[in-house]
């Protein structure tokens, strides 16, 4: 066996604790995690927490590293706009369409990522929202579905306007030429300061033309006309390339303006606009959504013209994910990086898909890696992904067409995980209901409600009443939960059976009752818990064995308050058949418990001078040798006495 075969083998697979505490083992001197503090608290994806050095391999523990806020306001009114419903005895939540300004109006903008956020629900707002502003305010209510169009694509003007707004003006501040600072001006749609430029420059002609900026097809196709006629003149080496741009987005081209080839003074190269003059993807988007389509063609045209240019390689500005496009350190080593896409322009394009748009679009438009540096932070990507599928954006289209169950079990998953692991379990169990599948759902639920059972309190408490009465979860669960930490943890089996019961349970809380807890009260005679608990016991038919079981410790009851000839005649029977049906399975205390009341039952038997009738079944109880033999001595002087008794 190779080496690394042999290696793998030997090696001790990783695996995860119920509180998200990652457990592994490395080589000493190596691992997986770096032992740099401030890269671990700046961010990472794990942290370690402890370490078990040995000789030849060190035993580790590390958890997620803590995140932004997992329970941000945009979540808690997300949770208040989820219908959560019973089918099958499970819960499954369904998030309900609402307008996505409600969400961009609860994030504060402050930080990068939370900037990021805002502007995704603002956009989002935008795309997909129907609703009344002063844009279409200006439009007769009865033309407003003509026009919703255009007032959509104004919209998508103003916001993208604001996007690109900052980047724009360091540009302008960064220009050496009129020209250039026309052209910063004109990638943030303000054709009046870039006229305002070229009038400084002094190239009236020019200013005159961009001030015609977003005219008609009729326009754009004359201004190509020129340009090819002067390009066959040979005429193009004489204009600056900042000059040549202005003119080619006059003909309503925002990509490649195309060279000349031939005499060295004749000669003119070809350049791509957005990498010649440095705009970035939003920029370059924005010069096709302004100049590249008529002022009555819809986003979706522009979308096209910018996809297109991606595609065929012309457009070098990809609309990668802030962090990528500005190079910082990743926090994990992605291969797809490059293929990774800008949330923005993955709304945009889902608008833009229309009728052809569906669940697997929207996943991958939302994909963690998609939305921040860390690959397992879910929250955002979790949100996004069911309030796009909460509602309808394409027509034709049904549920199932607008859900990805394998991606959005993903997203339920690792958000709840990570949830969880930040110690919110209580939304862990909120994410959990998302899950698709009601089989993986109730063991998932399950799962979590008995990690967390010491959380949870009595049935008045906050977190039982949470998970009762507002994620539907079955009274049931949460009191088997509570019995199962009872048993396992707290090792405190009264109260084992007591949530049991409580969870109606007869079967588990009979088994535990006569293995454990009523051996328990006989030998310490505490029959008035022992009592109660039997009278919990609602539904005796259902229970198994009960006739050996609970019915038996029952009558034993009855005996000892004086009470129940009948029980009397059933002890006699089921005492010796509790042994024989068990043969060597019962367990210490359980044998010295029938032993006992084997015990009384046969001096109550003997008390009430009844050994001529019951004598033999006496001597079949489970008895102490030295009970049995002091038994068998009393029944025989009472037969003996009889017999003398009937000779006289």
């Amino acid at each position: 066996m190779a080496e690394s075969d042999q290696a793998f083998h030997d090696s001790q697979k990783p695996s995860w604790g119920p509180d998200g505490t990652l457990i592994y083992a490395m080589a000493s001197k190596a691992g997986l995690l770096r032992r740099d503090k401030s890269t671990l608290m700046s961010g990472s994806v794990l942290e370690q927490r402890a370490q078990l050095v040995s000789e030849g391999k060190d035993v580790c523990f590390a958890k997620f590293a803590s995140t932004s806020d997992l329970t941000p306001e945009t979540l808690k009114k997300q949770r208040v706009w989820t219908s959560i419903a019973t089918a099958d005895g499970v819960p499954h939540a369904q998030m309900l369409s609402t307008s996505f300004t409600q969400f961009s109006q609860l994030v504060d903008g402050k930080g990068q990522q939370s900037s990021l956020e805002k502007l995704v629900w603002e956009l989002a707002h935008i795309l997909f929202d129907d609703y009344d502003d002063d844009i279409s305010t200006g439009v007769p209510e009865n033309e407003r579905p003509q026009f919703q169009q255009r007032i959509r694509k104004d919209r998508l003007t103003q916001f993208w306007q604001q996007l690109v707004q900052d980047s724009a003006s360091k540009a302008v501040a960064a220009a050496s030429t009129a020209e250039e600072r026309a052209i910063a001006y004109l990638s943030a749609f303000n054709i009046e300061d870039a006229c305002g430029a070229l009038l400084q420059g002094k190239d009236f002609r020019l200013a005159t033309l961009v001030a015609q900026l977003g005219g008609n097809k009729i326009m754009r196709e004359d201004m190509g006309n020129q340009i090819n006629e002067w390009r066959r003149l040979n005429v193009l080496s004489e204009f600056t390339e900042p000059i040549r741009a202005l003119y080619e987005l006059l003909a309503g081209n925002t990509c490649v303006c195309e060279g000349k080839k031939g005499s060295l003074e004749d000669r003119a190269r070809a350049f791509v606009i957005s990498d010649k003059f440095s705009l970035d993807w939003k920029r370059a988007f924005g010069l096709r959504l302004w100049y590249a389509i008529d002022a009555d063609e819809p986003i979706e045209e522009a979308v096209r013209k910018f996809s297109q240019d991606i595609e065929s390689g012309h457009e070098g500005k990809k609309p990668l994910p802030w962090f990528i496009e500005q190079a910082l350190d990743p926090l994990w080593n992605d291969e797809h990086a490059m293929m990774r896409t800008d949330l923005l322009w993955g709304l945009v394009k889902l608008f833009a898909d229309g009728k052809r748009y569906s669940g697997s679009a929207i996943a991958h438009t939302v994909m963690p890696q998609n939305v921040s540096r860390n690959p397992i932070d879910m929250r955002l990507s979790f949100q996004l992904y069911h309030a796009l599928t909460s509602r309808t954006i394409g027509e034709g289209k049904t549920d199932e067409d607008n859900v990805d169950k394998v991606q959005a079990d993903q997203l339920a998953w690792g958000f709840s995980t990570q949830l969880e692991a930040a110690g919110e379990w209580l939304w862990a169990v909120f994410a959990t209901l998302h899950l698709s599948s009601t089989e993986q759902r109730q063991e998932a639920l399950q799962s979590l409600i008995a990690h967390h059972a010491h959380q949870i309190g009595e049935a008045d408490s906050a977190p039982f009443s949470t998970l009762r009465d507002e994620f539907k979860i079955p009274e049931a669960w949460i009191w088997e939960a509570k019995a199962l930490y009872a048993r396992s943890v707290e090792q405190d089996h009264l109260k084992e059976v007591d949530f049991l019961l409580k969870a109606k349970n007869w079967n588990e809380a009979h088994k535990t009752l006569c293995r454990i807890v009523a051996p328990r009260a006989i030998v310490e005679q505490d029959y008035q818990i022992l009592s109660s608990l039997l009278d919990g016991f609602e539904s005796k038919d259902l229970v198994e064995e009960w006739s050996l079981g609970g019915q038996v410790f029952q009558d034993f009851i009855a005996l000892t308050q004086g009470r129940g000839e009948n029980g009397l005649k059933r002890l006699l029977a089921a005492l010796p058949a509790m042994v024989k049906e068990r043969p060597g399975k019962l367990g210490f205390i359980e044998m010295v418990a029938v032993q006992e009341m084997s015990g009384i039952v046969a001096r109550k038997v003997l008390e009430g001078k009844r050994a001529g009738a019951d004598g033999a079944k006496v001597l079949q109880l489970p008895l102490t040798e030295d009970a049995s033999l002091k038994h068998t001595l009393d029944l025989s002087l009472q037969y003996y006495k009889a017999v003398m008794a009937g000779g006289r």
